[in-house]
């Protein structure tokens, strides 16, 4: 199961995945972040909760882009730091049979 967190900040909604539980590749992170077949994200954040440490911010094609300010408030809040006013959270629970119907093998790895 993928354990991940929905952040709604300034419009914008992410999905954050910590890298430490699940390895994803472009085109999976792309599906994960359709609003039509996956979960649904503007965009995506990948971080090491236990670094403490933001990965990388992907678009809702897959591909990587620049980190902003938002994103690390948002990464910040993800890794029990504090949240910024008006930013609202929610927990996502994905299962390992949506993920793969989702994903082809190749492109999901779940840690454990």
């Amino acid at each position: 199961m993928l354990k991940a967190d929905i952040y709604n900040y300034n419009k914008v909604e992410y999905i954050v995945i910590d890298t430490a539980m699940i390895t994803i590749e472009n085109k999976g992170l792309a599906a994960l972040a359709s609003y039509r077949h996956g979960v649904g994200a503007d965009r995506i954040l990948l971080v090491d909760k236990s670094l403490e440490q933001i990965i990388a911010a992907v678009d809702g094609q897959g591909s990587y882009q620049l980190l902003s300010v938002d994103d690390y408030q948002v990464a910040n809040a993800a890794m029990g730091k504090d949240a910024a006013e008006g930013m609202h959270y929610t927990e996502l629970h994905v299962t390992e049979y949506f993920l793969q119907k989702l994903l082809p093998v190749q492109q999901l790895q779940i840690a454990g």
